[in-house]
């Protein structure tokens, strides 16, 4: 399912918002000390940092970051090596 938007195709899942038309994915903080920051780059400011174990929801990929949102609600990029995907 796409929608053509600005001349381009689109999925329509990447208009959804999180956990609406698809199951959310979630993941573990597995780094010792993971940086939760506000896009996808080491060199972009850090707004929190996440704790290992703690669970966050994935709501997207991009290249070796994901953005995830925090059980508080928080959201920002996090490198890909320190969280660990959980199967639902």
């Amino acid at each position: 399912v796409g929608c053509l938007l600005a001349g381009t195709w689109h999925l329509a899942e990447t208009l959804l918002p999180p956990g609406e038309g698809r199951a959310s994915e979630h993941a573990l903080v597995t780094a010792h000390a993971a940086i939760l920051r506000d896009g996808p780059g080491a060199g972009r400011p850090a707004i929190a940092r996440l704790n290992p174990s703690e669970s966050v929801t994935i709501l997207s990929r991009t290249g070796g970051w994901v953005q995830v949102r925090t059980a508080s609600g928080q959201v920002g990029y996090v490198g890909a090596e320190g969280l660990a995907d959980v199967k639902p």
